[in-house]
């Protein structure tokens, strides 16, 4: 007994409007496309096509009062036939590479990237907030196309429409033609990948209370050691979902506290600049005020002067 939901009941369930998850950050509500041996597709009005990996799915409830008309939607159609004969959520994986897509639907280890490359154990995504993040497969819930906000309103201009669908489509060229892939370490297995990471500064898992932040002391197949600050952390190798060099997240650190510095030695600067310029006001009007004058008036007779 593996825990998961039956197949035949979910195969029953194709073409139907269904919850996947009763709640959580990974429940969406739309119709259930396809049944495969380790993942299933739903299509959502918001997200487009989300597949999930079936391991993960705790529920899915059928929404008998409910009903979507995906007829003659072309997003959908290229999307089913991207997926066409993939029987494997690797498989699938391995069709997106290059494409921008979105690692499950929230939660601290949520993400949208590029990715670049998908293993037998694990993908690789680039974000444009960690960097390079190397991603277990067994720990990835859901899947999806980052959509373009192509439709967010219904413009009752035709031409306005037009627009809008090419202003898209050179989006999308953009985002393929555009993009410079950066370097990132490429290992048979995930296993390997860690020890190929040894004695490096590292971030494992995105956030929550599993993060942490180390350098990489020791890697088997079973769990690695990470020296954190003062303490030392063994980790099962299972349960890491996901890790990345920190490298760059440091280099970012080091740069907003060099900035920082930089504007409070401008702000002291300029702080004391107007305090010397009032300071030497104050000296002239002072100066200026100590001065006697003298007023000389015309007499027909002698002259004299006050002070």
């Amino acid at each position: 007994m593996n825990g998961n939901i039956s197949m035949d009941y979910l195969e029953s369930l194709q073409g139907k409007v269904v919850k996947v998850f009763k709640g959580g950050p990974e429940s969406r509500t739309g119709q259930l496309l396809s049944v495969r041996p380790d993942f299933l597709v739903l299509y959502t009005a918001e997200e487009g096509v989300i597949s999930y990996q079936t391991s993960h799915i705790k529920s899915v409830i059928e929404n008998t009062t409910s009903s979507m008309n995906t007829d003659n939607n072309e997003d959908l159609m290229n999307a089913m036939a991207n997926i066409e004969g993939i029987n494997s959520f690797s498989e699938l994986l391995t069709v997106m590479i290059d494409n921008k897509v979105r690692i499950d639907r929230g939660g601290p280890e949520a993400r949208d990237g590029r990715l670049l490359d998908v293993q037998s154990d694990y993908l690789v995504l680039y974000t444009e907030k960690d960097g390079v993040v190397y991603y277990q497969l067994e720990h990835v819930k859901s899947l999806s196309l980052v959509m373009n906000k192509k439709k967010e309103s219904n413009d009752e201009d035709g031409a306005e429409d037009e627009n809008n669908n090419a202003s898209v489509e050179n989006v999308r060229n953009m985002q393929i033609d555009d993009f410079l892939a950066p370097d990132y370490v490429v290992e048979d297995t995930f296993s390997n990948l860690l020890k190929g990471m040894r004695y490096k500064w590292v971030t494992i898992n995105r956030g929550g209370p599993e993060s942490m932040k180390g350098v990489l002391a020791e890697s088997t197949d079973d769990y690695l050691v990470l020296i954190c600050e003062k303490e030392v952390c063994r980790i099962s190798t299972f349960h890491i979902r996901n890790i990345s060099y920190a490298l760059k997240v440091e280099n970012n650190q080091n740069a907003e506290n060099q900035k920082q510095q930089d504007s409070d030695d401008n702000s002291q600067d300029s702080n004391q600049n107007s305090n010397d310029s009032n300071n030497q006001n104050k000296q002239d009007n002072k100066s200026g005020n100590s001065k006697k004058t003298y007023t000389i008036r015309m007499f027909s007779g002698n002259t004299r002067s006050r002070v």
